[in-house]
């Protein structure tokens, strides 16, 4: 994992007299959860790598995997740019009973904000130094706030900022299915119904009642009001 730029006091490895907290390095990159798990093993903390889940029935299969592990704590290796990729990690976040530290590849702004409003314990950059990382996760194992800088600070004040109107349409998309999230990508994209059905492997119905189940969550009266609606909070996030 690369070092940051800015500079990080160094402490000695944590004692090895009790168990080493069991943390998730989850990514959808075995590369990226390699080099993780490598500097957290390298400041004394046990780890397992896991690949991210992105449909119902692996989400399904991997909670009593998880509460059969008992982790103390996860890291969420993800990215960010994008309400697509917000939706999959506030997925994780929601859907896996796991207090988890995000590591993200986009610089602090007000998606920053949106992943911890999402339930996040702490969002650190990708490149952060392992020593803060593990400083980090040590104040979430033990249940303790996560120290926060001003950057952090200030990305979640941001978050709080928004206006109504903002704010309604993000949560409006955080609403969505992992599957009703896909189709709107795809219609985004320019992708007919016909198209996001054959690839998809289900009939044109079932589409289509994706899509009028997906028009009602984010107050749209078209696929083109919807996707107008994807488009403006893609460039609030993005921003």
């Amino acid at each position: 994992m690369p070092e940051c730029a800015r500079s990080v006091t160094t402490r000695s490895p944590r004692p090895s007299a009790t168990s080493p907290p069991l943390v998730v390095v989850m990514s959808e990159h075995q590369l990226m959860r390699d080099t993780v798990r490598t500097a957290l093993h390298s400041l004394r903390f046990a780890t397992t790598s896991l690949s991210t889940p992105a449909t119902a029935d692996q989400f399904k299969d991997l909670r009593p995997r998880l509460a059969g592990m008992r982790p103390a704590a996860g890291v969420l290796i993800c990215d960010l740019r994008g309400a697509a990729n917000l939706h999959r990690a506030a997925a994780v976040i929601n859907g896996l009973d796991l207090d988890w530290v995000v590591l993200a590849n986009v610089r602090p702004g007000l998606i920053w904000g949106a992943i911890l409003d999402a339930g996040a314990a702490a969002v650190l950059e990708a490149t952060v130094h392992p020593q803060e990382l593990a400083d980090t996760l040590d104040s979430v194992v033990a249940k303790r706030p996560a120290p926060t800088s001003d950057v952090a600070n200030q990305v979640a004040q941001a978050w709080r900022n928004l206006s109504p109107r903002q704010r309604h349409v993000l949560h409006c998309i955080a609403a969505l299915s992992p599957k009703e999230m896909e189709v709107l990508v795809a219609l985004y994209e320019g992708d007919p119904v016909q198209v996001i059905a054959r690839r998809s492997g289900v009939s044109e119905s079932t589409v289509r009642s994706q899509v009028r189940s997906l028009l009602r969550k984010v107050d749209a009266s078209s696929q083109i009001q919807a996707v107008a609606t994807y488009r403006e909070a893609n460039e609030w996030l993005n921003g």
